[in-house]
């Protein structure tokens, strides 16, 4: 199944991915700087990453119905990439919040907006080329 191609791109971009790299480390879980409502939203923010991903991968996979069709899942895949990245970039404007804390970087690092802002145009790109080789050209 053409479908199966996209796997690729989702498990590079998958929140799976990015929260075991990134925040299972002495700047999120193990950083004895975080209150314990800090880590808390660390911990939520992991867990909607790991639903997100899994639902994601699902997706991908899941066989045809006769509600569902290859491309319908592969956009509900896309739109489940974008629910974690999309939240994760709007952190840093609620008041008072930045992307890094002082003793892991300036003021003005914004790492996510490039990190994440790249791994969806990864997504879009895989998209773009699974549904091309689904014979796919218009949005339906």
């Amino acid at each position: 199944m053409q479908i199966r191609h996209f796997t690729v791109f989702s498990i590079l971009d998958s929140p799976i991915t990015i929260q075991a790299n990134n925040t299972n480390s002495h700047t999120h879980v193990y950083n004895p700087n975080w209150p314990p409502h800090a880590r808390f939203h660390n911990g939520q923010t992991m867990s909607t990453g790991l639903v997100c991903g899994i639902s994601s991968l699902y997706f991908l996979h899941k066989r045809p119905s006769l509600s569902s069709t290859p491309a319908y899942n592969l956009n509900i895949s896309l739109f489940l990439i974008h629910l974690y990245f999309l939240s994760s970039l709007s952190g840093g404007l609620y008041p008072g919040a930045r992307f890094m804390d002082p003793e892991f970087g300036a003021e003005n690092d914004r790492p996510q907006i490039w990190g994440f802002g790249g791994i969806l145009g990864i997504s879009w790109v895989g998209w773009f080329c699974v549904r091309r080789g689904m014979g796919i050209s218009k949005m339906k």
